[in-house]
């Protein structure tokens, strides 16, 4: 289940409709954005990418794909959300599987979408990032503020 207490603007604010469909804030897929920026601007948005992956991780919410390019979006004000909440993942057992196999390096984002030197950046910058060590201590932070 999703956790109530998760600031919804994580997840661009989705609106359940009949309780399958649901409607979120205006966004642009990463991909999209990307394909506007040159090269310094593009690691700049990989990097708040990156670092959402871990704001959600805070509010105990892991992905199983990093597959960020098509998974997430940029807001009007310029904030990386998850769009597709398919790929939530709510037990840290599967967020450590896949860290510890660095799933990203096979995610599609990465081996298609990205041009070589922003699938080298992004790798670089997610392993140096998504380590067990920081998993396990970013992990549901958000979720208990006064442990």
């Amino acid at each position: 289940a999703m956790p109530q207490t998760l600031d919804s603007g994580l997840r661009g604010n989705p609106v359940f409709l009949d309780g399958l469909t649901y409607e979120q804030d205006k966004v642009r897929t990463v991909a999209d954005v990307l394909r506007q920026l040159d090269e310094a601007q593009a690691k700049e948005l990989i990097y708040a990418s990156v670092c959402a992956t871990e704001e959600r991780w805070a509010w105990g919410i892991g992905e199983s794909v990093y597959n960020f390019t098509v998974n997430c979006g940029v807001t009007e004000d310029k904030r990386v959300i998850l769009l597709d909440l398919g790929e939530m993942v709510f037990t840290p057992e599967k967020i450590l599987f896949g860290v510890r196999g660095r799933i990203w390096h096979k995610a599609w984002s990465i081996t298609d979408d990205l041009t070589p030197e922003l699938a080298t950046y992004a790798v670089t910058l997610m392993d140096e990032r998504f380590t067990e060590e920081r998993m396990r201590k970013v992990w549901g932070s958000n979720l208990h503020p006064n442990h």
